[in-house]
């Protein structure tokens, strides 16, 4: 696992057509699918810059984050999952003491998290693709097997939109 500074991962990100309606229409179909495969209520596939996590595609989001298109980086659970290049489960984020405090937790309602590293076939992480619900939830690894499949659909998908 390689570690990249946030300018690298930045530079990495300028190469893709991170607007294209292409793109997000087909994430959000992928998005659609993981929501309905683990019975959550949404999905999102996101990219970590430097201040915002921006939403490439995503099924069941609603308010404010749908309308922003993302989330500060400092409340979002992906960033964990990219700055870490790792898997990042929240079973009860209202008792987990890394999310309890976090804004979505609070004003949003957030209970439970689950999401995985989206990686490039040279091992760069790009970004994160997570399934999120308003109640507490556990996670097999079968579930997570799901979400990693995605994840790797979802580089596939990404790697067609690389300059």
């Amino acid at each position: 696992m390689t570690t990249y500074l946030p300018e690298d991962r930045l530079h990495r990100l300028s190469h893709y057509a991170l607007a294209s309606p292409e793109l997000r229409r087909r994430l959000d179909t992928l998005a659609h699918e993981s929501a309905r495969l683990l019975g959550q209520p949404s999905s999102v596939f996101s990219v970590t810059l430097d201040t915002a996590q921006m939403v490439l595609g995503s099924y069941g989001l609603s308010g404010w984050i749908a309308a922003a298109g993302g989330m500060p980086v400092e409340w979002s659970p992906c960033a964990y999952v990219v700055l870490n290049q790792t898997e990042y489960v929240v079973e009860n984020a209202a008792q987990d003491a890394r999310e309890r405090d976090n804004p979505l937790v609070v004003c949003d309602g957030l209970r439970s998290y689950a999401g995985v590293p989206i990686m490039t076939n040279e091992g760069e992480t790009v970004g994160a693709h997570c399934v999120l619900g308003g109640a507490p939830r556990h996670f097999s690894e079968l579930d997570l097997a799901v979400l990693r499949r995605a994840a790797r659909r979802s580089a596939e998908i990404l790697a067609a939109h690389r300059d």
